[in-house]
């Protein structure tokens, strides 16, 4: 994969459709806190108020001009420069590393573009694959909210995870490992 082709952009309304699709996919909603099915209603009310909130950045994630995912990112603390982050890729057929390339991009703008001194984020507990992935890009755990929501009949424990942009610079060398 080459760094080079790997982009973010802005989401704006031509988007809508191709994020409502990538978040209906089953595989995308099972792991996220409501996992029921997202009418369309709902989706354009969500998608108008993230365009409208200047504490939020949603991107399209680029590779080779064709669009595979999403990164968000929402500022929690301006003053403590405090943030929490989310993903997905959204094309079922994306080639091997496009999560590692995402997040790579979406770190980069998040530490070095918005000058954010640390980054959270939650993953449920059932969902390893995420968890095994946020400490793979340089993510340390925090900590664990117990029995925090309820989904698919029972409650679910949240693992909190960090990430400071004091460490930034070492993951990110690692990280460019993946990208010739």
């Amino acid at each position: 994969m080459k760094k080079n082709l790997m982009k973010l952009i802005d989401v704006t309304d031509e988007h809508i459709e191709l994020i409502y699709n990538w978040r209906n996919q089953p595989n995308i909603r099972s792991v996220m806190y409501d996992s029921e099915p997202i009418n369309w209603d709902k989706h354009v009310a969500w998608f108008n108020a993230v365009l409208k909130n200047d504490m939020k950045y949603v991107k399209i994630f680029i590779y080779n001009q064709v669009p595979y995912g999403v990164g968000n990112f929402s500022l929690k603390d301006k003053k403590n420069g405090i943030g929490e982050w989310g993903f997905y890729i959204g094309e079922q057929n994306a080639p091997k590393g496009m999560g590692t390339a995402l997040a790579y991009k979406m770190l980069e703008y998040i530490f070095e573009d918005l000058n954010i001194r640390k980054l959270c984020a939650e993953v449920l507990e059932f969902n390893e694959k995420s968890i095994r992935f946020h400490e793979k890009v340089g993510f340390q755990k925090e900590g664990i909210l117990r029995e925090h929501i309820y989904l698919n009949n029972c409650y679910c424990n949240i693992h909190l995870f960090s990430y400071f942009k004091k460490d930034w610079n070492k993951s990110k060398a690692q990280l460019e490992k993946y990208f010739n």
